[in-house]
């Protein structure tokens, strides 16, 4: 069978299994990136972050005799919020935020990201973003997880004796490009989590003003939580605590 959206979702579930969350924005700035982390570093400190770190890493993928003008660089600044709670992480076109361990709900962590997303828009140091990614990835204990989802998927059935089941699928919804990735490990002494790892990525967009990024940021956050839960049976989703 296939998989439908659901329109009536829960609020939260308790615990939320999220074992990591990750937004990533991808705007055009008006000044090149280097000059930028100076105005970067200004906004997040005052907003109350610590600069961690500048990795520069090759990414000639270590070829033994390249030569200096056939290597690429990727430079990476790390902030950490003084509560240390949230990181982010600046690389030249895009900017990602994490949660640090526990995940602070949807409320305090998009407050976070549009606290700094409006500075930039305010003054004018973003004047665009034309791509958004809301990833989320869940675990979930003792959970046989291929016999808890929604749909019908067409691959070779699996046995006991199995130590990875595997299943990734892509597909289109509407403007938004959904990657669903599960993930069952059974390791020789203990049964690794089961995984879900969603992806909802939103991109050829003209976000050309910070009202227009709050909505589709928010929209992102939307759709990506009704796949979740989705993906996830009636039954198995009424064990997992839900408040709607």
């Amino acid at each position: 069978k296939a998989m439908k959206l659901r329109d009536n979702i829960p609020n939260k579930i308790t615990p939320d299994r999220i074992r990591e969350s990750i937004v990533q924005i991808f705007p055009i700035t008006v000044i090149p990136f280097v000059p930028s982390i100076g105005y970067l570093y200004s906004f997040l400190t005052n907003m109350g972050y610590s600069y961690e770190s500048a990795n520069i890493e090759d990414q000639s993928n270590g070829k033994t005799g390249s030569s200096i003008s056939s290597q690429t660089f990727s430079f990476e600044h790390l902030f950490i919020s003084d509560d240390l709670k949230m990181k982010v992480q600046i690389r030249p076109g895009s900017i990602t935020f994490n949660c640090i361990e526990e995940y602070l709900g949807w409320t305090d962590y998009s407050r976070r990201i549009n606290e700094l997303m409006k500075v930039l828009y305010d003054n004018k140091i973003v004047t665009n973003v034309h791509r958004i990614g809301v990833r989320y990835i869940s675990e979930f204990p003792d959970a046989d997880l291929f016999s808890k989802l929604e749909f019908d998927y067409q691959c070779p059935p699996f046995s006991d004796t199995d130590n990875i089941r595997r299943f990734t699928i892509e597909k289109r919804h509407e403007e938004s490009r959904i990657i669903l990735n599960l993930l069952q490990e059974k390791a020789e002494e203990s049964e690794l989590p089961a995984r879900i790892d969603l992806d909802v990525i939103n991109e050829g967009l003209k976000l050309e003003s910070y009202d227009a990024f709050f909505s589709k940021l928010e929209e992102t956050h939307d759709l990506e939580k009704r796949f979740f839960f989705s993906t996830l049976t009636e039954d198995f989703v009424n064990s997992l605590n839900p408040e709607y």
